[in-house]
Order: C-alpha cells, then structure tokens, then sequence
C-alpha cells in the first residue's frame, strides 16, 4: 500500500492498495452476463516498462501485455478496465500472471451484472475560472426510468440537483473535480465528467518538466518537476558530457517513443520551449521525427546537418521543390555570388529520369515515362569556384493516384464491392487487436473486426489534389459511451474532437464511417490520432479516394 495521492479518481483509497505476485481471485455467481471491472494504479515503479503482465477471465485474456503506467499515463493515476463476461460454469476466475517485466498487481475488483442501462454525460470535459459554471445534462438509455443521481468529488465548487456545477469564487491553483450522473434505475451504471479549475491568468507559474529524470533546480534557480504529465514513451538517461548548455543535467535524460505531454494551463500567449540533445546516436538522419503542439506542426524532418567555413560564395537553387508527373519536365536555375565565376556543375540522386548538365538547357530535369512507386530525386547546383558550396532542390515523383484502402490492425482483404484492402501499412506507433464478435450496420464487417488502437498516425504519399479521407470505425472493446474519447487531426487539422463511437454509432460493435474532405499541397495526407478523455484512440479501416 502507499499513503501518496491517486490522480483520476473521486475514490483514491481505492487505489492505494494491492494485490500483487501470481494470483487469482474466484467468486461464485449464477450463470449469466456480467461485467467485469479491474481498477489499476501503479504505486511503485515509475516508468512505462517496468511492470508488464497479463490477466484471463475463465481461461480468456482479456489484458496481454498490460503496463498500467503506459495505459494510465503516469504513475500514481487511476486507470480502470471492464470486460463483459458470460457466466456458464457459476464461477469467475481472474488470473494475473506475470509477462515481459515484474509481477502483476490489481487495486480493486468489482463484478456488476450485465444492464441494458446506460448513461452518457455531456459534456466529457470544461476548464472553468472562477464563479464560472457548467450546465451538464445526463441521457439515459434502457429503461424507462431517466432520472439520475448528481454527486461530485472532491466538493469543490457546488454542483445543483439538476447538475449545474459552479466554481468557487476563489481558485489558487489547478485542480481537477469529477462530476458523476448516476442511473437511478441502475445504480451500477454512471457517466463522470472531468472539471479543470484554472487559477487566474495572472498567476500563472511556469512549467518546468525534466524529460525522463528526477526533480531538478538549474543554475538560474529554476525547479524543474520530476517526469510527468506525459502519455505514452519510455525514460533513458545518460552519464556522458553535454556541451553547449551551462545546466547539462537537463539533457542527460530523455522520454522517448511515440508519446506526448499535456499540461493545463489558462488561455493565453506562451513560449513552449523543447531541449534536445542526442545522447544515443552518433550521426545526422540516425533519428528523424515530428513535433506537434496542439495540432500544429512545430518540428518536421530533418535529413542532416552541415557546418563549413564561409568561403564568401554563395550559390541559390530555384525553384526549391517541383512534383512532375511522368514525362513532365522542370527547369531549375543557379544563382552563384561572391566570385566571377558563375559557372555550376548539375549531378542528381538516385539517376531516376534525366538531367541535362551542359547547354543552354542545363539543369532541365525530366521524370521518367513511367513511375510505379513514389519517390524523391534530389537535384543539386554545385559552384565551380568553390566546390564546397551547392543548393540542392527537391523533386518528388509521384505515382499515379489508386484509391488506398488500408485494413488497419488486419490482413489483406477483398470487400463486397471487389476492391482490395491492403494489410496494416503506412501507420507509426500502436496496436493491434481484433474480434470474432458481429458487427452491425455494414455489408463488410471483417474491415470492422480489427483494429490499430493507441496513440498512432497513418502517413501516405499523394499527388497534390483534393481527396476525400474515410475513416472506418466500430468499438469492439468497450460497451458504453464515454469508455473511448479521442481526437483525430489530418495533416495538422483536427477533423474529430472528442470523438466517442459508440456515441456516434448508437451502440458497440456497430460500423460508422466518417469522411472528410482533404486539399494535399505537400504531395501527403497524415492521420494523427491523439488520446481525448478517455482510453485510447483506434482506427479499424481507412480509405482515401
């Protein structure tokens, strides 16, 4: 057990306390339908990969693999898992045994039967000021009876019978406070909204997070916060020198993956600051990545880095960038400066299509008859003067526009309309998983049965254009609304906030399509799928056409 405080829940007692080791837990119940909820925290390690382990019920994994910082985001937060289990020998048996890391833990067990009941909170989530207030409304479903039950936690605030929920008059620091709806028809079935209370804009305090290390304070007498507010990654650190900073402990830790921080913070201007240095590889193009900050690029790829000594000549490529079609050509220009010399010498890589090097035409680059697959061809100026000084522009090639219809988490697979699915492709990060349940509402319920899930994105090269994107969803998971709420942005712009399919669909295992109409000026179309309020985001098929 542990006395330190559970974030994400109105009952962190709770939480505080475990079983852990190889163990099972067996209750005797009368055969039917039931549902099974395991309530996790983690309350002794620190980072996502030292506790791993695996969970059945009667005999059926329902967790493989399951690392509780990982999927909760943080240690010491509440996380909570429920299944649906039908009950044919009179008995439940939940089986935790150990996987890649550690010793299984639980914090609390709890067995509900099986409801048509269910309620939905709107909304999910508000950030409120002080003496603001937030009207929630509560929907109930399978039973005539839609009265419900408003209760909050901590009491902060006040909340009305009707569930008007108001801020105090006073708020001094952020905090959270969970509003719950609960069925009066079925108390076991609830809906809990989230609360943020911002403190005034004026009191803001800067945010300082050491990235994968300890609590630390800076030469300049900053506290910088141990690791936190992060979802997904994992920690690595290093004992090596870094140069270039008068505060190298900062850089000698790291989080690494496919993750990402959310912090809470009043509206308003600020500068987000983000410290690399590379404390694995040794060379330029070895790690590559992008940076996002509320949906919108910050960082993108970067191939390598050059340092040479200033000769005084110069030399200009233009234009930078061209994407012609098979057979098309593009001429590019060389402007040198600081030498009499204009004279360039034309080379391009990899040998795809032609160049002219010599003539009036010099520089005319010309794509192939035929491109099966897309592709980059760099074309460079190089000075005569100085060879050291060159531009280089450029060329994307790309292939003639198929609709791509992707299976995502899936194999290959051909639909009731003919047309070819491909495997899982083209995605950076994630899951997979899969069911052999029935899914409504589509002529194609295989696309619907697997699934990507996590925090992930789908890359794919295009011509520039405008395209349609389908987006294939079906909850095969979980059984209620609010279980699953994600976010979903293409090439930087959010196109589903707060989505729930369930919500949406009307009902688990249920299909819904949603399309989004798409103008590509940079030859690709990314998918980026970010957690929302609840669990983890997933995609079973995606189309573009």
């Amino acid at each position: 057990s542990t006395t330190h405080t559970i974030a994400n829940t109105p009952d962190p007692t709770l939480y505080q306390s475990e079983r852990y080791g190889d163990f099972s837990y067996q209750f005797t119940v009368p055969n039917g339908a039931y549902n099974v909820k395991l309530k996790f925290a983690e309350i002794y390690w620190s980072s996502p990969g030292q506790r791993v382990f695996n969970v059945t019920i009667n005999g059926t994994p329902v967790l493989t693999g399951f690392d509780i910082i990982a999927a909760a985001g943080a240690p010491y937060t509440a996380i909570d898992e429920t299944f649906p289990v039908t009950v044919t020998g009179s008995s439940i048996t939940i089986q935790f045994s150990t996987g890649a890391a550690n010793l299984p833990k639980v914090s609390a067990v709890e067995i509900n039967p099986s409801s048509a009941v269910s309620v939905q909170i709107s909304p999910t989530t508000t950030s409120l000021y002080a003496s603001q207030a937030q009207q929630f409304t509560a929907s109930v479903t399978g039973s005539t009876n839609t009265a419900v039950n408003w209760t909050f936690s901590p009491q902060v605030g006040t909340l009305t019978a009707s569930g008007l929920y108001t801020a105090p008059a006073s708020i001094t620091s952020a905090q959270t406070v969970h509003v719950t709806a609960t069925s009066q028809a079925a108390s076991t079935q609830s809906a809990v909204a989230t609360v943020n209370l911002l403190p005034p804009a004026g009191s803001f305090a800067p945010i300082f997070v050491n990235a994968g290390g300890n609590a630390y304070t800076d030469t300049l007498g900053n506290s910088w916060a141990a690791d936190e507010s992060f979802t997904g990654g994992q920690s690595a650190s290093t004992t090596h020198t870094i140069t270039n900073t008068p505060n190298p402990t900062l850089y000698q830790t790291e989080r690494y993956g496919d993750f990402s921080y959310q912090f809470t913070v009043p509206n308003g201007s600020y500068s987000v600051i983000l410290k690399f240095a590379e404390i694995y590889w040794s060379s330029p193009a070895q790690r590559v990545f992008n940076v996002a900050i509320n949906g919108t690029a910050v960082l993108t790829k970067i191939s390598a880095i050059e340092i040479k000594a200033a000769s005084g000549v110069g030399i200009q490529i233009s234009p930078t960038s061209a994407s012609p079609l098979a057979g098309q050509s593009q001429q590019f220009g060389a402007t040198v400066t600081g030498t009499t010399n204009l004279g360039v010498t034309w080379t391009y890589s990899p040998q795809v299509g032609s160049l002219v090097t010599s003539g009036a035409t010099a520089g005319l680059y010309t794509a192939p008859a035929s491109i099966a697959s897309t592709q980059k061809v760099l074309v460079t100026a190089t000075s005569v003067a100085d060879t050291t000084q060159f531009s280089t522009a450029a060329v994307s090639l790309i292939a003639p526009f198929s609709p791509i219809l992707v299976n995502s988490g899936g194999p290959t697979y051909t639909d009731s309309l003919a047309q070819v699915w491909s495997a899982d492709e083209n995605f950076i990060g994630g899951l997979t998983a899969s069911t052999t349940k029935s899914i409504a509402n589509t002529a194609d319920p295989t696309l619907y049965r697997t699934e990507r899930y996590g925090d992930f994105s789908y890359q794919f090269s295009v011509a520039n254009g405008s395209y349609n994107v389908v987006l294939k969803f079906a909850e095969i998971y979980w059984t209620t609304a609010g279980q699953r709420v994600f976010n979903v942005s293409i090439n930087g712009t959010p196109v589903l906030t707060n989505f729930d399919i369930i919500a949406a669909a009307g009902a688990p295992l249920t299909a819904i399509d949603k399309t989004f109409p798409v103008t590509v000026t940079n030859n690709q179309v990314t998918i980026q799928f970010t957690s929302g309020s609840a669990d983890l985001p997933k995609i079973s098929a995606i189309q573009i056409h």
